[in-house]
């Protein structure tokens, strides 16, 4: 699949509706970014967006990006530093392993939509809403 098939065949309504779903138990925020450019390095693609959106910025610094870059084929999962202490690498690896799975076959959305509802599980389990903080950042899928 091309770069241009895999953004174009990307259900967008279902994404956003999907972070917002994933939002409504979790002071957590949530963006998916899918990049136009080679990211042969997609972590440090990924952390580089995460710091220039600002999501460093959410009050419970507890933030996680999905970063796709369809013309290098790769893709990140970054969270910020709160995530870490509670939630350590094994949970995004296996994020990530279903991701990759979903992703050779074909099923972009699919993939996106899974890491949602995991990413969203997870920090409704160690952030859960409180009602102090609402929707800090948009829930928009971004392309750079």
């Amino acid at each position: 699949m091309t770069p241009k098939e895999f953004i174009s065949q990307l259900d967008e309504p279902r994404i956003v509706e999907a972070i917002r779903k994933a939002e409504a138990t979790t002071t957590g925020e949530i963006r998916v970014l899918v990049s136009r450019h080679l990211a042969p390095d997609a972590m440090s693609e990924a952390e580089k967006q995460f710091m220039k959106l600002g999501m460093h910025r959410t009050k419970g610094r507890n933030a996680v990006l999905l970063y796709l870059a369809p013309l290098s084929k790769t893709f990140a999962i970054f969270c910020d530093q709160a995530i870490h202490q509670h939630g350590g690498e094994d949970l995004w690896k296996s994020i990530a392993t279903t991701m990759e799975v979903e992703l050779k076959a074909g099923r972009s959305t699919e993939a996106i939509l899974h890491a949602l509802s995991q990413a969203g599980e997870a920090l409704a389990k160690y952030f859960p809403e409180d009602g102090t903080t609402g929707n800090e950042l948009s829930d928009d899928v971004i392309r750079d």
